[in-house]
This record gives structure tokens, sequence and C-alpha cells, in this order.
């Protein structure tokens, strides 16, 4: 395997290609980034009463998220400490206790161990060798309503983590009248044979739509002169003012929220163009709550997506997380979001903007994950020695300026906020390295 400063050149916004083949590759980021940095498991609305759990997973490894009798939630380790087993097996559910199916030990929604099968047949100094609970999340977090796990003892908090992006989860929270985001019981669970990072890279990047998604883009103008009302990424005219790309450091990015918070002049700042099923009243409450505030009104309706690193997508009206299997292996799961106290028009128009792109049967994801497909055969490539080796991420990268918080912002078709995850990436992976561990 190369050198961690020989597969990202970050002078020439360039990856080699083995980031995404290399097996040796795949380890390390487990170890460095996946076990080291915050990743997001689950949503609080997901786990609303006492009892109530949800099975994720950080890297590899298979967590529950539960909330006890006290209403505290906790992070477990789904595997009994006597031989492995996972002990919870349903995605979502209510229960004040976890069995292993296999030899019948029973621990608590708060991870502790309530009882070993047969217990007369073990010698009381065998199983005070390994009468334990549960495993726990070593830190578990949580940020409007976003719960983040870390399986590093120490290391920064997750605000720190979050950095600029914390300021859009703030506007995506806020387009509920009560601030608060319910993620529906209804998810799309997909997998696709190529890399993870190319979900990341591809969840903000506004370069491909116009030519993938171009059925998608034809059938956005039909339903525009049908309804006059245009979806909010296909508007040309406002992409100087609105459609702006952006690395908000630490690895997160964001595509088309340059209306608001990273206009480069106030006079930029554009009212957000909004489905006609909004009615004024949620309007109206919604400028209430944030006092009228032009910038953050943008910044909460204009459209626009955020990749928060290394692993969960959201735009208005959903949330994406990826889940590294293999180096050619990835799962995506997605839900639409509810907002808390909105009218159900509201709501339901929330979920008709999204259909149409997004899911099995939308005319954008499949497009996105044949293309993921097709760019990891093309990696196959570099298994020969004469091989092009780079994939360049350098579109627009010496136009880019600063942003009022450091970002490195660009226009709509960049590639800036898509090389985001790799500086970030390389800091991590090369730590490891520094420290000699």
């Amino acid at each position: 395997m190369k050198r961690i400063d020989e597969l990202v050149d970050l002078d020439e916004s360039r990856v080699n290609v083995e980031v995404y083949t290399s097996e040796e590759i795949f380890r390390q980021e487990l170890r460095d980034i996946w076990y080291k940095t915050w990743v997001y498991v689950g949503h609080e609305s997901e786990l609303k009463h006492p009892g109530d759990y949800k099975t994720s997973y950080i890297g590899l490894i298979p967590v529950i998220l539960s909330r006890d009798e006290d209403g505290e939630i906790h992070g477990l380790i789904n595997r009994c400490i006597h031989r492995g087993t996972t002990v919870c097996q349903s995605e979502l559910g209510n229960s004040q206790f976890f069995r292993c199916e296999y030899h019948g030990w029973v621990y608590g929604n708060r991870g502790e161990l309530l009882g070993t099968t047969m217990r007369n047949g073990y010698d009381p100094r065998e199983l005070a060798r390994i009468e334990k609970g549960l495993q726990r999340v070593p830190r578990l977090a949580s940020y409007r309503g976003m719960i983040f796990g870390s399986m590093a003892e120490d290391g920064e908090d997750l605000i720190d983590h979050l950095g600029n992006a914390a300021y859009f989860i703030d506007r995506w929270a806020d387009q509920s009248p009560e601030g608060e985001l319910e993620l529906t019981k209804g998810v799309w669970t997909h997998r696709f044979q190529a890399n993870w990072k190319l979900q990341y890279e591809g969840s903000d990047e506004g370069y491909h739509p116009a030519h993938l998604h171009r059925v998608a883009m034809q059938s956005f103008a039909k339903m525009a002169e049908k309804t006059g009302w245009r979806h909010p990424g296909t508007q040309p005219e406002r992409a100087n003012a609105t459609n702006l790309a952006a690395d908000l450091l630490h690895g997160h990015s964001i595509l088309g929220a340059g209306g608001g918070l990273l206009a480069r002049d106030p006079e930029d700042v554009q009212p957000p163009q909004l489905s006609p099923l909004y009615p004024e009243s949620y309007l109206e409450s919604i400028s209430n709550r944030l006092d009228g505030d032009a910038v953050k009104l943008a910044d909460t309706f204009n459209d626009w997506r955020m990749a928060i690193f290394p692993n969960v997508a959201i735009n208005r009206n959903n949330l994406r997380i990826i889940r590294p299997i293999g180096p050619a292996l990835t799962e995506v799961k997605q839900w639409y979001v509810h907002a808390a106290g909105a009218p159900d028009e509201v709501n339901t128009a929330k979920v008709r903007e999204e259909e149409f792109f997004y899911g099995p049967a939308g005319f954008g994801s499949p497009d996105d994950f044949e293309c993921f497909e097709r760019m990891q055969e093309g990696y196959k490539a570099g298994s020969w020695e004469g091989a092009y080796p780079w994939s360049w991420f350098n579109r627009q990268s010496m136009r880019s300026w600063s942003g009022p918080r450091g970002e490195r912002c660009a226009e709509y078709s960049a590639e800036v906020e898509v090389f985001a995850m790799y500086h970030e990436w390389k800091k991590l992976m090369s730590a490891a390295l520094e420290s000699g561990s």
C-alpha cells in the first residue's frame, strides 16, 4: 500500500484510486476514522418512549440505542458478552431487556446483565470472569435530535466536530414550528457494490445532475409548466446568488446554501423558494421562530444538501446514513423527515418533493447507485502497474474563496465541496502513522 501522503494530494485536489479498492486501506479507515471520530447512529425521535430501542452500526460494529425508564439514552454494543451473539435483531422496538437466543443470557436496556441460564452448572469463579453487562459505546452525544457515537474514549467534543455544520443543522431543525424534526418509521434500504466514499462524495455534488439526471430535470421542467412551481434545485437564474458549494471544514460540506450565510454580499440573500402547498400560517410561524431573520429564513427553506463526515447526508426533507461493509460494498438507509407541529399538508408536500427523485422508483437515486458501481468497476484498472492512478476533484479549485467562517466556497458545479472529505480523511488516516500507532 502506498503512503497516505501519496494517496491524497491536497494541493492538486486528487486521490489515488487505491483508496477505493484496497482492503488494507478499508481496514485502516475503520480503525482511524470510523472508530475514532463521531459517527451518526440515530435520531431521538426514534426513541420517544421509555423502552424504545433502535439498532444501528458504527463502521462494522453493531450497536443498540435504547431509552431506559428514566429517559436516558444508552449506546450498547450488540454482542452478548458470553459467546458474541447479537442480542437484538429488530431495527426498532420497545423492550426492557435484550435476550441472547443462543444460551439465554438476558440484559437490561441499560446494558446490565440481568441473568444467566443454568446458573447452577457454573462454578462461581467461572462466572466471575465473564459476568459483565453489554459493552458500551464509549461516548454518545446528540445535537438537535441527531445522535452520534464515538468508539474513542477521548477526543474532541461533538460540537467541535460539527463545527460550521451545526449552523445548518439548526436551520434544518428550525423548519419545524416546534424546532424538532422526526424520522418516520418508513426507511428505504439499499446496497450497492462500490466504496462508501462514492456515496459520500455524491451526496452534495452539483456537477453531475444536469448530465446523469437529465431525465429528472426534463420532468421537473414539465411539472413547472403545469403547476407554475419549479423545484428549488433547478433554478439556474439563482445560481450566482444561491447555488453555491462550500467545504465547511472537518470533512463536512454543503451545496446550494449561498443565498444565506455564505452569500458574498448581503444583497445576494434571496427569499426562500417554497412550494405553493405550504400555507401562509406555517411560513409565518417559522418566520416568528427565527425573528424574521432573512439569512436564517433563506438557509431554512432554500434547497440545499449537506454531508456530515463520515456517514450522514441531509437535505431539507430527508436524511441518509452510509454504512461501509467492505471496500466494494456499501449500505445506504434513507428516511423522510417530518416537521413536528407543521400542518399535515406541509409534511405531505415535503414527501412529494422528495419521492420524485429519491427512492427505488425515483428519477435520481437509482442513477447514482448505477454510476457508483461503474466507477468501482473502472477503478479495477488500477490493478495494472501502468494504469493512470488519479481521480480528480479540481473543478473550480482555483476559483474558490473563503467564507465568513473559514469555509472554502465555490460555484454550484464545483468539486470543492466534494473534495472536502479528503482533508479530514487524510488528517485522520495520517495521525496514527505520525504517532507510531
